[in-house]
């Protein structure tokens, strides 16, 4: 339900392993992504139509950028 109403997903994850299950489900509802490094684990960049920006973990001014310039 809030996917649909979302422009941008954020997804500042820095820890915990694994795929990011609502990641998964942002890209299936065609959001553009912001993630961090660790919040891209398990999903390819190439497999998302240029949909993801991966910033490295923990340079926030980066993803602060990302959204500002980005979408």
């Amino acid at each position: 339900m809030y996917f649909k109403a979302a422009d941008v997903f954020l997804n500042p994850v820095i820890e915990g392993g694994g795929i990011k299950t609502k990641l998964v489900e942002a890209l299936g509802q065609n959001l553009n992504v912001v993630t961090t490094q660790s919040g891209a684990i398990g999903v390819p960049q190439e497999t998302t139509g240029n949909k993801m920006k991966i910033i490295k973990d923990g340079d926030w001014a980066a993803f602060a950028a990302t959204l500002l310039y980005r979408f």
